[in-house]
Formats: C-alpha cells, sequence, structure tokens
C-alpha cells in the first residue's frame, strides 16, 4: 500500500469514526434496515464498545486524553434534548 493509499485510508476511517460519534443510538440499530446492512454490526461494534456515549465525563477523558489533541485543542458538541431532560427535572 503506497503512502496516498494509507493516508486516504486513515481519513476515512477518522471520518467514520467522528460521523458514528454524532450518531444516535436510534440510528445506530437502524443501519440494519439501509443499504449499510452488510457493515451494521461493526458499525454497531465500534459505537457500543469503542466510543464513549453513557457519560459525559468518560467522553471528556477520552477525548482529552488523546495526545493528537495536543496542538490544536479539543472542540466537542454536546446536545441535549430538552424532551429528555424535563424528564428528570
Amino acid at each position: 500500500m503506497n503512502r496516498i493509499s494509507w493516508l486516504f485510508l486513515q481519513v476515512f476511517e477518522r471520518s467514520q469514526d467522528l460521523l458514528l460519534q454524532c450518531a444516535t443510538p436510534d440510528a445506530v440499530m437502524r443501519l440494519k434496515h439501509t443499504h449499510l446492512a452488510p457493515l451494521s454490526e461493526a458499525y454497531a461494534d465500534r459505537y457500543y464498545n469503542h466510543q464513549k456515549h453513557d457519560s459525559l465525563v468518560e467522553l471528556l477523558e477520552q477525548e482529552v486524553s488523546q495526545k493528537d489533541h495536543t496542538d490544536y485543542g479539543v472542540f466537542l458538541q454536546v446536545r441535549l434534548i430538552s424532551g429528555l431532560l424535563d424528564q428528570w427535572w
């Protein structure tokens, strides 16, 4: 594999991870009913076993501890759905 192919693969995989990090659990579960069905189990495994979605603290710890953020910092956008918050308040 030449350097350009390797670099393209790295960018592609990182892009997939970032998009998956933004997905909702419902969207991940619905993948099996789309044209991505052959990959749905792999994406679900990545989402549930390799990314942090249960706790904001765990997500922050994971993101801050990554070495590739040392040059440019960390940007995270947290989106809360008010209907869910109303149940707790």
